[in-house]
């Protein structure tokens, strides 16, 4: 399930946590887990160039701004 994939993940990538979409106004979905990576980036274009780099497919792995204040507007930038 999905606490399995995201203990694989975490393994491979400390740092990684697991979050819900729904504590996060940054998603127009509030209902499903989501797996982020604690490293900043200063562009999309690096997030996406790492992701690349860690052979993910472009479902599986974009760029998203997390924050507390700002909508979804805006946040994410896929590959």
């Amino acid at each position: 399930g999905s606490l399995d994939h995201y203990r694989v993940f975490a393994a491979q990538y400390p740092g990684a946590a697991l979050v819900w979409s729904g504590d996060w106004p940054v998603f127009r979905n509030s209902d499903y887990w989501v797996v982020v990576v604690a490293q900043p980036f200063t562009t999309a274009a690096g997030a996406n160039a790492w992701c690349d780099a860690q052979g993910f497919g472009s479902a599986d792995c974009f760029t998203k701004k997390i924050s507390w204040s700002d909508g979804p507007q805006g946040s994410t930038v896929h590959r």
